[in-house]
Order: C-alpha cells, then structure tokens, then sequence
C-alpha cells in the first residue's frame, strides 16, 4: 500500500506539471497565432482570387507603387511554363494565367502595390480551371510581388496550377503556404521566359531560380509598344504616281517619298490607338480603361 501511494503521489505530480506546461504554452501558441494573422492585411479576397500584404521583418521592398495595370496585364499575359497535357502527359509550354484570371488579378495586384509599406511584399492565389483530355480541372496558382529596392519587378511562384483539393472551392478561406517562393530552386512546373525585359533571377547558392522571375518594366513596355506598333514594310511609306513621257507616250511611274515629320506622328498615334483596342479585345483591358488610354493619346499628340 505504501508503494502505492508513492507511486500516486508521483503520477499526480506528472500530471500538474503537465498541466502547468501546457498552461504556459497556450498564451504562446495563441500569441504565435495572433502574430501571423497580424502579419497579413487582406486587400481582395474574393472567390476566384486573393491578395493580402505580408510583413517582412528583414527585406525592404520599393514600395508604394503606381504600377500601370495596362503593363501589369501584359506580363501577366505572357508568363508561360512547361506543364504536362494530353494522354500521355508530354511537356508543353502553357499560360500561367488565363485571360479571365488576368482581368480579376491584376487591378488586386495594382491596389496592392499601391498599398504596400516598404516592409510588405505581396502574396496572391488565383483559383482557374485546367483544359484536360476530358474535362476541366481545377487548379491554383499561389506567388509573391514585390519591387525590389532597384525598382525591378519580381515575381516568385510557390506553385503554379496545383491541383486543388475538393475542399478548396474559394479562395475566400484560402490558407497561403508557408513556404517561402524565393528559395525554391527546382520544380515541376518551371517558367519559361521568352520576353525582352524579364529574366529569371539567381537564388542566394548562384542556380537559376526555375519560378523566380524580375523584369525591367519600362523596358518591357517598350518591347510591348515596339511589338504592337511595327508597321508592315508595305504601308511605312506612301506611294506618289509621276507621269513620265518616253517618245510620244505618257507613262506613270511610282516613286517612293519617305513619310514627312506630320505623317510620321499620325502613323505612330494610329499604331498606338490599335495597340490599346487589341488589348481591349482580348480581353487584358476594360472598356473604362481602354477609353482612358485612348483619350491620354489622342491629348498627348494633339
């Protein structure tokens, strides 16, 4: 019965202990939890898509910024990747972002970066479907923007359409993954980059980052804008008709005239109102803002 009794008295004791252990520990694990809510502002969670600013003790960041959406679109535009399709599952280079996600993204993108503190970077999930054999599948594209401190645009990808679990069906509720982008070296879905002005960046060991891109923005625009407004060879200069006489026949000979000063502008404001209507038309603009654009042309050159 003694033994007994020391033995009691001994599991007793384990057991307040315990309890004491754990009494000091839930103040912590709830304040751990509080800091990492604490850490994320939501700027849009919608269904579809969501945008929050995350706190960054060591970075800093060139933040605010007034990011054109009409660029932003464009980039967003033409981020592509090797992914799997088909039967057989072949490697094919496909869009990171469909058109319909581009038009939800990017102006929660733009208010973000205007939002940001030099301590925050951006964190975004967009929810899509997958073109399949079949049918379509959903998936998530989750990733970080921010400007660093040299004014360049990056882009970090945590995943690029993963496949969402049946429970995830909005990216209201949507759990950001705690990895952190910037340290991924390899994957399975890497970026293929293939636009004047954008780059893969290098992780911290010297590797080419493989979902880690930077871009100069204003040298991608004007890789845009040169792409948009070449003119074919056929219509850079116009045409004059000379009637020529040769013996006793009047005969019409075309001679080339380079554009004047005046054409030269006409020709550069209509290659400009094409480029914001095709921007329109597919989709990567709204009407407000392609009359916007449109207007800021038509004020400028006048």
């Amino acid at each position: 019965m003694k033994k007994r009794g020391v033995f009691g008295r001994l599991v007793l004791k384990s057991l307040s202990l315990g309890k004491i252990v754990l009494a000091g520990l839930v103040p912590l694990l709830l304040s751990a939890c509080a800091h990492l809510q604490s850490a994320q502002t939501p700027v849009v969670r919608h269904y579809h898509h969501a945008v929050v600013l995350e706190s960054s003790a060591d970075a800093v960041f060139n933040h605010p910024q007034d990011l054109d959406v009409a660029v932003l679109k464009g980039l967003l535009a033409r981020l592509n990747y090797v992914g799997t399709s088909g039967l057989v599952s072949e490697p094919t280079t496909m869009a990171v972002f469909q058109p319909a996600e581009i038009e939800r993204l990017a102006p929660a993108l733009q208010q973000a970066l205007h939002d940001a503190s030099a301590k925050q970077w951006v964190r975004f999930v967009s929810f899509g479907q997958k073109q399949g054999v079949l049918f379509n599948s959903s998936r998530k594209t989750e990733g970080v923007l921010f400007f660093s401190p040299d004014n360049q645009v990056n882009i970090a990808f945590s995943f690029i359409n993963a496949k969402r679990a049946p429970s995830e069906t909005s990216a209201i509720y949507h759990q950001f993954a705690t990895l952190n982008p910037l340290e991924i070296d390899a994957s399975e879905t890497p970026l293929v980059v293939e636009e004047s002005g954008v780059h893969l960046k290098h992780s911290a060991n010297g590797r080419r980052a493989s979902m880690w891109l930077e871009a100069d923005l204003q040298t991608f625009a004007d890789y845009l804008m040169d792409k948009e407004l070449s003119v074919p060879e056929s219509s850079v200069e116009p045409t004059i008709v000379f009637p020529l006489k040769r013996g006793d026949a009047l005969v019409k000979e075309e001679v080339t005239a380079p554009f004047t000063a005046e054409q030269q502008r006409q020709q550069q404001i209509i290659q400009k109102l094409r480029f914001f209507k095709r921007l329109f038309d597919e989709g990567l603009i709204s009407l407000r803002e392609y009359e916007e654009q449109k207007a800021n042309v038509l004020m400028t050159n006048n």
